[in-house]
């Protein structure tokens, strides 16, 4: 969950979007989507999946233990066995 936490941090940081703003965007309480983000509560796949998708994140698996986020069609390549983040 930390490839995504993180790729939604830099996001919001990005487009100098807010925490409550996203989370009102994706219909969860803002202090929920806090405690996920720095990483002391869970949140549903469905959740993150709507909060990448709002940030025009696209997360595309390529092989067992990697993942490839893909932000406005530049690649950004994820090994989540070998924990490789380049966002």
């Amino acid at each position: 969950m930390d490839i995504f936490r993180n790729a939604i941090c830099k996001a919001l940081k990005e487009g100098k979007m807010t925490q409550r703003h996203l989370a009102e965007a994706i219909g969860v309480y803002p202090s929920n989507l806090n405690m996920f983000l720095k990483g002391t509560s869970k949140m549903p796949v469905e959740d993150i999946e709507k909060a990448l998708d709002y940030l025009g994140l696209e997360v595309v698996p390529k092989r067992k233990h990697t993942v490839t986020i893909m932000d406005e069609g530049a690649e950004k390549v994820v090994e989540v066995k070998g924990i490789k983040l380049e966002l």
